[in-house]
């Protein structure tokens, strides 16, 4: 959803951090996918960014939900993959520290979405 005033796509914060979140959400997604797939959708509103993270795989059970972005968790769909289970809990951080909001949902039986959200705080005008 491209907005017609490209201003609704600037935020302020650590351009490092942020993209460490949004990388590691890329990763995290094709790595659990099932077709090695990531869908992203950015929506910018007037008060708001937000982006979905998708992909096409097994999703955490009901109780993983509370328990996925706990440091060294790991979900029954991460048997047989590599990791320490650190990654979702320092996207959680960076994205805490400017302000925002993750949230993980199942979209249908087969579809994953991590929903991360920021408040725009208009950016001052020198």
């Amino acid at each position: 959803k491209h907005p017609e005033n490209e201003s609704l796509l600037y935020m302020s914060g650590n351009e490092n951090l942020l993209r460490s979140a949004v990388n590691n959400l890329i990763k995290n997604a094709y790595k659990y996918s099932d077709n090695h797939q990531v869908n992203i959708t950015l929506d910018a509103q007037q008060n708001n960014i937000i982006m979905y993270f998708e992909n096409n795989g097994q999703t955490m059970e009901a109780n993983a939900n509370d328990h996925a972005f706990l440091p060294f968790f790991r979900g029954q769909n991460a048997i047989n993959k590599r990791g320490f289970g650190l990654g979702l809990s320092i996207v959680k951080r960076i994205v805490e520290l400017h302000r925002g909001s993750i949230v993980y949902s199942v979209v249908n039986e087969s579809i994953n979405r991590f929903t991360i959200s920021f408040r725009r705080f208009p950016i001052a005008q020198v």
